[in-house]
């Protein structure tokens, strides 16, 4: 996003800010369900994400993009292995 210029980067933003919303609901319903503590590092990562967004703080952003991604695969992989123990997948 640092490439981009005027009310392109406006756009790209709001985009980003539309789809950090919409991937933090996501995160909040497996954390209701599952009440695993990496589903809600995943949204307090996701969090920080937007305010580093809204701050221009690109590099900042993606290094929590990736350490969301390392939470929620560890959530998922915990949530298949109780899924396999229970006989449900």
């Amino acid at each position: 996003m640092g490439e981009l210029k005027n009310d392109e980067l406006v756009g790209a933003e709001k985009l980003m800010s539309s789809f950090l919303r919409a991937l933090q609901g996501e995160i909040r319903i497996a954390y209701s369900v599952l009440q695993m503590q990496n589903f809600k590092e995943a949204g307090d990562k996701v969090a920080e994400i937007a305010e580093n967004v809204s701050s221009h703080e690109y590099q900042e952003a993606t290094k929590r993009i990736s350490e969301a991604i390392s939470r929620i695969t560890t959530g998922g992989q915990q949530a298949t292995q109780l899924l396999k123990e229970k006989g449900l997948l």
